[in-house]
């Protein structure tokens, strides 16, 4: 955990992978984090409101360990509430989750903002 980074009450943080937040960042309440595979968020991250949820698991992937089905967030990114994450996706630096959306593939450009599904 990076300095003047803050994790705040309610959330659920569990799993037997790594899970790493650089400097800066914030998540606010009630989010659900799944580690079966790894987390990786970077510094100046806002995971804001309530609800959101991070998924590593759940596809045939987990059972033939085919693929990477971790997360990551680069660098300076805002993520909503009740915004779901699924497995293996990558989101690059300088974008904006916009409330209640499903990011289902990795956003791999900057400066972008995303909402919906």
């Amino acid at each position: 955990m990076g300095s003047n980074t803050k994790i705040h009450s309610g959330n659920n943080i569990f799993g037997k992978s790594s899970f790493s937040i650089g400097e800066n960042s914030r998540i606010i309440n009630d989010h659900f984090i799944d580690l079966w595979n790894n987390i990786t968020i970077g510094n100046n991250i806002w995971i804001a409101g309530r609800g959101s949820q991070f998924w590593t698991h759940g596809s045939i992937h987990t059972k033939k360990g085919t693929k990477d089905l971790g997360i990551n967030i680069k660098v300076n990114v805002y993520i909503s509430s009740n915004t779901s994450i699924a497995p293996g996706v990558t989101i690059e630096n300088d974008n904006l989750i916009g409330l209640g959306s499903v990011v289902s593939k990795s956003i791999l450009t900057k400066g972008n903002i995303v909402a919906g599904n």
